[in-house]
């Protein structure tokens, strides 16, 4: 309660010193303490107890937009000044109706797990332990990896009266693991995020010790006509680096996504639903509001292979002479935000492995960061 206070502090005070000297400021603070265990050969090699916390402003001045970041909480005032004299050079914008102003906010459940706050050290290094003793019990190595808990908070205060403090916790565990046999070597890699302390560690191990067994005795295939089934992680890959890029507005204005053009069209199997969920409880991407302060909800952007909407922040929103869809979304407080999903749901037809006739499963893609975000075309490996 102190750190929030005295984080709150700050940014109503600088608030109060320049809101008359700007057109419109906005400031976006985080803060965050974790305590990460590193495993290296399936033995604890590295444990950090780690603080960071920061601040971005963002200013309007002129019709113009400038931004800014620190991390010292005593030195906002420069921060926000260097903002002003960067505003000179942003874009000029004709229909600007300022940053969100305070609303009724949604309540979202899952964020936030008083749990994690009491795990120690030596709780993280037996939960990596459990990480790596999974492999060697079925005759494989867990070559790298980690796990990390994390408590934190995030603040958004504007000129326009907007006030919001929300904290939440975060879990993380990720590996890589090998296997062996003569000459034949094989990987594979996953990860776990929660917002509680818990971790289904010992799923992720079996999952990553299958592919990489199963990589063991690969065998190449000639060309064929069949189906092809993607697993979780293929689907994610799929999804991040073909679909959510061509769904941001930005994209669309940029002449940069596939998908410009086609609202209320079929862009997808009528089998394919995706829902952007911003309230889902316990999500990754779940809050109160997005990055900027404008309330989350829940929407369509594909129904029934139909294009819905496209995803916009405040300042995408205003050069499209349109609202804020949701998602304005920030990688830290060191970037402004920009469109994208908050939770992607996807709805579609499962199938089993053994189920499939003539065709293919693919666990893994590799290279589908290199996809065509104008096409939508990629070139990948399956595995």
């Amino acid at each position: 309660m102190a750190l929030e206070d005295e984080l709150c502090s700050h940014l109503e005070r600088a608030l109060e010193r320049w809101k008359d000297r700007v057109d419109d400021l906005e400031l976006y603070a985080t803060e965050g303490s974790t305590l990460s265990v590193s495993l290296k050969s399936g033995e604890p090699s590295e444990v950090r107890d780690s603080h960071i916390s920061g601040v971005g402003a963002r200013v309007v001045k002129d019709g113009r937009v400038g931004f800014s970041s620190t991390t010292k909480l005593d030195g906002l005032d420069e921060c926000i000044e260097r903002a002003t004299r960067l505003s000179r050079f942003g874009e000029q914008l004709t229909r600007w109706e300022g940053f969100p102003a305070p609303s009724t906010l949604p309540r979202v459940g899952g964020l936030y797990d008083k749990e994690l706050l009491d795990v120690g050290v030596e709780d993280a290094c037996t939960l990596s332990l459990e990480l790596a003793r999974v492999p060697s019990e079925r005759g494989a190595v867990l070559t790298s990896g980690g796990l990390s808990f994390t408590t934190g908070a995030k603040a958004i205060f504007n000129s326009r009266g907007l006030a919001l403090y929300e904290p939440h916790t975060l879990a993380y565990a990720h590996g890589e693991v090998v296997a062996r046999e003569g000459d034949l070597v094989a990987s594979s890699y996953d990860y776990e995020l929660s917002r509680g302390h818990e971790l289904s560690l010992r799923e992720m191990a079996n999952r990553m010790c299958d592919t990489a067994l199963a990589g063991l005795h690969a065998v190449a295939m000639e060309k064929m006509r069949g189906t092809l089934v993607l697993r979780p992680p293929a689907v994610a890959d799929v999804l991040d680096n073909v679909l959510v890029p061509s769904l941001s507005l930005d994209s669309v204005l940029k002449g940069r996504s596939a998908l410009a053009g086609r609202l209320e069209q079929r862009v997808a199997s009528d089998l394919l639903t995706c829902v952007d969920d911003g309230l889902l409880d316990g999500g990754i991407g779940s809050s109160k509001s997005d990055d900027e302060g404008t309330p989350s909800n829940t929407k369509p952007v594909i129904e029934n292979g139909v294009l819905k909407t496209f995803l916009s922040d405040v300042y995408t929103g205003c050069r499209a002479k349109d609202k804020s869809t949701g998602n304005g979304v920030r990688g830290s407080y060191g970037s402004p935000p920009s469109p994208s999903v908050r939770n992607l749901i996807v709805h579609a037809p499962e199938a089993k492995a053994d189920e499939v006739g003539s065709g293919v499963v693919i666990t893994n893609l590799i290279g589908a960061h290199t996809a065509n975000p104008v096409s939508g075309e990629l070139s990948v490996e399956g595995r």
